[in-house]
């Protein structure tokens, strides 16, 4: 197969993976017009283009050894540790924490976010080295290829070990965005609120990230702080997840059938919740300045994993695609940049479940018939769908909605008071 011919049917697999993006509502993002690209497939590009813009950074000895060694799986050696003695960790929904669970995930990413990492150009903290690898001239393959859904899960797995470093009993919980669809507004969800996510609406000034200074200097350019800004309710409706999203995606018997470039649906659904929440979420590089990105992350490493045990029919730990549509650097056997001895066919062994983490089922599993089968203050069990869903902040809108659907952390009953949540007098 000649090279321009193989340079031109890359080119044919952009253009099919350009779909279906949603439009940015990135402050400042300027947009070439050209008459031949809908909005999905200018996002796309300039998603890809984004990824690339971004300069290297300067690295220490230090940095990398944090992240290679401190880090590193089985400290070293590939799951170094016995299946017998199964997974350190089980994933639960971040809304089904109980208070102190909660506290103690906050406390850990505050820590995170504060403790210098000696010898580390400019006094990085742990939590900036760590967010500062899922950038383009590091991580070659985390975006665009099927190595997107293994080079997360070892992501994922490198930052639970940071948490744990500071607290042992601290796993990495997942946001099911499925419970957020149906509210009238998506943004008026409870886990915007002071105690769980902090707000949404513009600079992050409440919650455990409240005031967190952006790094690097590029990700500091349009907002110095974390900023957040999710769309109106129409908007924000159309790029939630949804179970039919979900089921599309995973409802394949191969991993081939579920990644890019063979299908985009996944990994584009995965970008429309960075572009929901807005701010730094809407660029790839600086993405991982929210710590919300993880629970994110979290939550598509569940929907693959319940692809793995619910519909794959080929093997979980070598079915990777090795073909001539494959992008660069995602091959089976290339190096999982930027982690030491890895390659990414290795993100798809199933000793990470059996010796790291496994997931809680989702709450609407098994559907619900009261609100404790939710299992959470800020969830409650809509009886007609019988199912677990997001309740509404105060001042929220709620529409036609029963009292139920509200919550407020000033008032024991919250109350539907004319299409609001609110307290009543």
């Amino acid at each position: 197969m000649s090279a321009i011919f193989l340079s031109v049917l890359k080119m044919m697999i952009m253009v099919i993976l350009v779909s279906n993006y949603p439009p940015s509502t990135r402050a400042g993002a300027s947009r070439c017009r050209v008459q031949s690209m809908s909005p999905d497939q200018l996002q796309m590009k300039a998603d890809w283009e984004d990824w690339d813009r971004h300069p290297p950074l300067e690295r220490t000895d230090e940095e990398l050894d944090y992240l290679n060694t401190v880090l590193a799986s089985g400290k070293g050696q590939f799951f170094s540790r016995p299946r017998a003695e199964g997974p350190t960790c089980v994933r639960k929904e971040y809304r089904t924490l109980s208070e102190a669970k909660r506290k103690a995930l906050h406390d850990a990413f505050v820590a995170l976010k504060t403790t210098v990492v000696p010898g580390t150009k400019g006094n990085r903290t742990e939590y900036e080295v760590l967010t500062s690898y899922h950038r383009s001239e590091s991580a070659v393959a985390a975006h665009f290829g099927p190595a997107f859904l293994p080079w997360h899960r070892e992501y994922l797995v490198r930052c639970e070990r940071a948490l744990q470093r500071h607290d042992p009993s601290v796993c990495l919980p997942y946001v099911d965005w499925t419970m957020d669809q149906g509210l009238p507004s998506p943004g008026d969800s409870a886990i915007w609120t002071d105690d769980y996510l902090g707000n949404n609406d513009g600079n992050v000034t409440t919650g455990f990230a409240a005031n967190w200074e952006a790094r690097p200097d590029d990700c500091a350019a349009a907002w110095p702080a974390l900023f957040r800004k999710i769309p109106d309710a129409v908007y924000a409706k159309y790029l939630m997840f949804t179970e039919e999203k979900i089921s599309k995606s995973i409802q394949k018997t191969s991993f081939r059938e579920i990644c890019s470039p063979y299908s985009q649906r996944l990994e584009r659904d995965h970008g429309y919740i960075h572009t929901l929440i807005g701010g730094h979420m809407t660029t790839l590089s600086c993405a991982p300045n929210d710590p919300v990105f993880f629970l994110h992350h979290a939550f598509i490493d569940c929907i693959w994993e319940d692809f793995r045990l619910n519909h794959q029919e080929t093997n979980q730990d070598s079915d990777y695609p090795d073909d001539d549509l494959v992008p660069p650097n995602h091959r089976p056997h290339d190096p999982m940049f930027p982690f030491d001895r890895r390659l990414n066919v290795d993100g798809l062994s199933r000793n990470y479940t059996s010796a790291f983490y496994v997931y809680a089922d989702r709450p609407n599993k098994n559907g619900c018939v009261e609100n404790k089968d939710c299992k959470s203050e800020i969830l409650w069990c809509n009886r007609e769908t019988k199912k677990c869903s997001a309740k509404i902040r105060e001042g929220g809108r709620c529409d036609q909605l029963p009292d139920d659907a509200c919550y407020s952390a000033s008032c024991k009953k919250p109350k539907n008071v004319n299409g609001t949540c609110g307290c009543a007098n």
